[in-house]
């Protein structure tokens, strides 16, 4: 460990959720109280809904998304920042063939066991992660159908 660590260093993981489609590849470090997430989701990704009790701040590095929160969705693209609530329901859909990553800030550490997460922390710190936050998948019609009212309104907007 360390309070340092190179992004060559640090172990690609993988979904931590079963997806509807496609791959997300993360790093992962973290402390006590946040953590830090460099995601990329290939062309075609679409994560199942869910929540954790980490607030998430996101910053698109490049590419383009949508993004759901409860039953609102928008389209991000490079340059911008947006934010999930704590144990709001949420999830991604990459309707592209291109990739996307961001960089996301998890307060708590969101899963700082996961097996690529990496801590940093000195010789003498014990590792004490504040919380138990973790993925918990929500399969609802409810969101399923939110998803298809919000993409079939873009689209006609794209049309009409």
């Amino acid at each position: 460990m360390g309070l340092k660590v190179s992004s060559d260093e640090l172990t690609n993981g993988m979904n931590a959720l079963q997806t509807l489609a496609g791959t997300m590849s993360t790093k992962v470090v973290h402390g006590n109280e946040c953590s830090i997430v460099i995601a990329r989701r290939e062309g075609g990704y679409h994560s199942r809904p869910h929540y954790h009790e980490s607030e998430q701040l996101n910053y698109v590095l490049d590419g383009e998304m949508w993004v759901f929160v409860e039953e609102e969705g928008f389209i991000v693209r490079a340059g911008d920042f947006f934010r999930v609530p704590a144990n709001a329901v949420h999830w991604a859909y990459n309707r592209s063939s291109e990739p996307v990553t961001s960089f996301q800030v998890h307060s708590p550490p969101l899963e700082p066991y996961r097996e690529a997460a990496h801590g940093l922390y000195t010789a003498d710190e014990e590792p004490d992660p504040r919380g138990d936050s973790v993925n918990i998948p929500v399969d609802s019609e409810k969101y399923r159908q939110a998803e298809r009212d919000v993409l079939s309104a873009a689209d006609d907007s794209r049309v009409g």
